[in-house]
């Protein structure tokens, strides 16, 4: 009986691979638009450099324990290079020192963890591009930061690291980018 069922289970798995599969001629033309559509995508080495504005009126802050301080400011990225355009949006930062220290002293002076999510409207590698943006990483004492750059766009996708990159100034970037074409 064991066997029976076994051989039952075997043989119920290979027609439904069969149907669920789509091995018809039918099935082939239901994959055609994605194929189609892949074979228009164009992966690019990207390349190039972005400047910050960060609005100071707009700076929020708040302690969040006794050594952590909460900045929240609004800004703009604007990138030049395969990214050429701008995207505007709000940074979010933990910065190692109480609110007060971190206010009276420069941009860059405290270790901080930061993310910016903005809109970008602009080209990607020529392909005009509009969707969101992420730039979020670590600055290190100094001012220096380590960070990535995701773009989200309906005719292109990037994904950059920060080459070298200031805090409050910008930077360049290196990475990949994919478009719609």
């Amino acid at each position: 009986m064991l066997r029976i069922v076994s051989r039952s289970a075997v043989v119920l798995s290979a027609i439904t691979l069969v149907l669920i599969g789509g091995t018809s001629a039918a099935g082939a033309t239901t994959h055609e638009p994605a194929a189609t559509q892949a074979a228009s995508a164009q992966r690019v080495h990207a390349a190039g450099a972005f400047t910050a504005a960060i609005d100071f009126s707009s700076l929020e802050t708040r302690d969040v324990s006794t050594s952590t301080c909460l900045f929240q400011v609004e800004g703009t990225l604007t990138f030049t290079g395969t990214l050429d355009g701008v995207a505007s949006g709000t940074t979010t930062a933990l910065i190692d020192a109480p609110c007060l220290e971190a206010l009276s002293s420069p941009p860059g002076t405290f270790r901080d963890v930061f993310r910016f999510d903005g809109d970008f409207t602009g080209t990607v590698d020529g392909v005009p591009a509009t969707g969101d943006l992420r730039y979020a990483g670590i600055t290190r004492p100094g001012g220096a930061i380590d960070a990535t750059i995701i773009l989200r766009a309906e005719q292109a996708r990037a994904q950059l690291r920060t080459v070298d990159a200031q805090v409050g100034v910008g930077g360049t970037y290196r990475g990949v980018a994919v478009t719609k074409g």
